[in-house]
């Protein structure tokens, strides 16, 4: 790395909804540089979109359209995740930066695996080659959670829609087990192949600053 080039971490800032993802964001933002690797697509991503139709279960998708229940999410995450790497290859570095993505690719990868089944081989080995890059792309991945009544509290209390706040307990408690179970899944070869770059807290317990302490050790 030249003398003008400065160190870049990436982290990606991840949780259930109500598990204070921006309000670590916030706090890391008062303290150091940050940028957001997480950007909307824009027309120029329309051939990348395009040519990534292959992947998706479109026979289900078609179901869905004529349903009246067309999702672009899955194509939107396919996207994301190619378009926001391609963004890391071209970037010059400046000067010392975290760069904070929040609902960003394992959230993305995740998504993926709850919406785009049933799988085809190649969406497969698609999303496992976009697993294991964003594994070796991204410096650390800090996972937020909290009980389920703290997240559901928090969730009815900011009142923007969220599907949980219509449910009951028991329902909002399944919702967001099954969240946890994707985002696991995701991160399995994180945590397979990078040990110790995974970095957990519970912010029931923890409060913002102790986690940018936390954060900046490991950061260096």
């Amino acid at each position: 790395m030249s003398g003008t080039e400065g160190r870049v971490a990436r982290v990606e800032i991840a949780g259930p909804a109500g598990s204070g993802k921006s309000t670590l964001t916030a706090a890391l933002a008062s303290r150091y540089r940050v940028r957001f690797g997480v950007r909307p697509c824009d027309p120029a991503c329309l051939p990348l979109a395009v040519s990534r139709l292959h992947l998706l279960p479109w026979h289900r998708l078609l179901a869905d359209a004529l349903r009246g229940r067309l999702t672009r999410e899955p194509l939107k995450s396919v996207v994301y995740l190619e378009s926001w790497l391609r963004d890391v290859l071209r970037e010059r570095n400046g000067p010392d930066a975290i760069v904070v993505y929040d609902h960003g690719p394992f959230y993305r990868l995740a998504t993926l695996e709850a919406l785009a089944s049933p799988f085809s081989p190649r969406f497969c080995r698609w999303w496992d080659s976009m697993r294991r890059v964003w594994s070796t792309t991204l410096t650390t991945v800090v996972w937020l959670d909290a009980p389920n009544a703290v997240l559901l509290e928090r969730i009815r209390g900011r009142r923007n829609g969220h599907p949980c706040e219509a449910m009951s307990a028991a329902e909002a408690g399944v919702w967001l087990d099954r969240y946890r179970l994707y985002f696991e899944s995701a991160l399995a070869v994180v945590r397979r192949d990078r040990p110790g770059s995974e970095c957990r807290f519970d912010t029931s317990a923890t409060s913002p600053d102790q986690m940018v302490s936390v954060l900046a050790d490991r950061l260096g």
